[in-house]
């Protein structure tokens, strides 16, 4: 880069003949055409910098009738091209989910979601019944262990409960294909 200018757009500039083509292949800063190409550029630069810092909207306190004023005022108040540049861009995100979906389904990626549904219900009865059924299931042995005061054989105990609640959940989800 040469003050801001890219190697591209000098040799550009230079086939156009909007600078002098030298065989040295260098540039002469003091030469008058070279000063006004610099400046040029840089002036277009500050102005596209300026323009994609600048808000494209108003914000609704700054539109006439202040911030009550519905969608369509300030709608109106936008250029054509704004809108139906905003629009396309909109269509073709859209469209490109889409077509995202569509492929997925295509490969078999995605799942119903009734199928979802079915199952996980299955899951949350299975896990209930399950956690419903364990005090009763291990109360007069947790009772047992718990009087002998040994904590930690209470703490393997329990272990033991939730891995076999888990694995009873798993299993049934393989026997449905889920796992």
């Amino acid at each position: 880069m040469m003050c801001g200018v890219g190697r591209t757009s000098i040799t550009m500039a230079c086939k156009r003949g909007v600078l002098p083509d030298r065989d040295d292949k260098t540039m002469d800063l003091d030469d008058p055409k070279v000063k006004a190409y610099l400046e040029a550029h840089q002036s277009k630069m500050k102005a596209k910098k300026a323009a994609a810092t600048a808000q494209p909207f108003l914000p609704l306190e700054a539109m006439p009738g202040g911030a009550d004023d519905d969608l369509d005022s300030a709608n109106a108040m936008l250029d054509e091209r704004t809108r139906y540049t905003v629009a396309k861009r909109l269509q073709a995100e859209a469209d490109t989910r889409y077509k995202n979906t569509r492929n997925a389904q295509l490969k078999g990626v995605l799942i119903p979601r009734e199928l979802v549904r079915r199952q996980w219900a299955r899951m949350d009865v299975s896990l209930k019944t399950y956690f419903r059924d364990m005090p009763r299931r291990i109360s007069a042995r947790l009772f047992a262990i718990a009087r002998a005061e040994d904590e930690k054989a209470v703490e393997t105990f329990l272990e033991q409960e939730f891995t076999a609640a888990l694995t009873s959940v798993i299993s049934d989800a393989s026997k449905e294909g889920l796992a």
